[in-house]
């Protein structure tokens, strides 16, 4: 097996990860799908209004908790 430098996950710590969203009915979906479930262009505006946030707060030396999109 080929392994990557950076995926330093176990085999045993992946298994317990793929339980764990089994046993909760966690769902899958393709990339390709995801724009039936997002409002793409209200995600972008968030990012971007999220990065311009940062982007002042560094400017005078504050940090802001990262946002998840």
């Amino acid at each position: 097996m080929e392994h990557h430098r950076w995926v330093n996950t176990t085999p045993a710590e992946f298994e317990k990860a793929m339980k764990y969203l089994k046993d909760n009915e966690y769902k899958v979906i393709a990339m390709r799908d995801l724009a039936a479930y997002v409002d793409v262009k209200k995600a972008i505006k968030k990012k971007n209004k999220a990065q311009s946030s940062s982007l002042h707060a560094a400017e005078k030396g504050k940090h802001l908790p990262k946002h998840e999109v």
